[in-house]
């Protein structure tokens, strides 16, 4: 996989959102190398026949408390490959890289 796909589903979603995000790849790459140095944070792909059809982005943290805690940054299922139970797919390897990192709660924006 490559980082120009990444970088592609990161516009999409952008593209996509409500929020009407206007997508950095100057940012994105800024964002993506801080994902990759650390032990906390990942991105999760699911990909079909060597394309990516979901992408989550997540975090655990232990800042305040003493329970750690996950945050599910983004969580994208392409149009293209929505009904098509890749969302179930990408929740369960999310949950699991949750339990791996010993998460005790979960939470989403």
């Amino acid at each position: 996989m490559l980082l120009e796909d990444v970088l592609s589903v990161l516009k999409e979603y952008a593209d996509e959102s409500e929020w009407k995000r206007t997508f950095s790849r100057k940012n994105s790459l800024v964002t993506l190398g801080r994902i990759m140095e650390s032990e906390n944070r990942d991105i999760i792909l699911i990909t079909e026949k060597d394309e990516i059809a979901a992408l989550a982005i997540v975090s655990c943290y232990y800042d305040f408390v003493e329970e750690k805690y996950g945050s599910i940054d983004i969580f994208y299922v392409r149009k293209k490959f929505r009904k098509k139970a890749f969302g179930r797919l990408l929740a369960a390897k999310t949950v699991n890289w949750f339990k791996l990192k010993e998460c005790d709660k979960i939470f989403t924006s």
